[in-house]
């Protein structure tokens, strides 16, 4: 079952679901929330390593995923942060959101030019 945009408002005004900073209800359609990007992103670099072994020590995880990804790249406000074909990013949302163990979130990107 999804939570249509009412029963989001109302979750999120009982404290149920939390969004931090809190978004106005023209955002809350449907059955989503739209989020904004932040300013800080990760890059995966093309076949650096062919895996990563998540049941490694978390030392030998972080050093494959520092030889994975690219360093943080952190975007100015009035700057574009580009993503070419075949790229692969991690982004931050400007929103943290607390979702409760009764319910499931699912985060997908969209764009307007895809």
């Amino acid at each position: 079952m999804r939570l249509s945009d009412q029963d989001i408002i109302a979750s999120l005004d009982k404290g149920h679901i939390v969004i931090e900073p809190r978004p106005s209800n023209d955002v809350i359609s449907g059955v989503s929330v739209d989020l904004r990007l932040g300013r800080s992103f990760r890059v995966f670099k093309d076949h650096a390593r062919p895996y990563v072994d998540v049941s490694a020590s978390r030392e030998e995880i972080n050093q494959t995923l520092e030889a994975i990804m690219s360093e943080e790249i952190i975007v100015a406000d009035d700057e574009a942060f580009f993503l070419h074909p075949g790229e692969l990013a991690l982004a931050v949302t400007k929103e943290s959101v607390t979702i409760p163990a009764d319910l499931v979130g699912w985060l997908d990107g969209r764009s307007s030019l895809a």
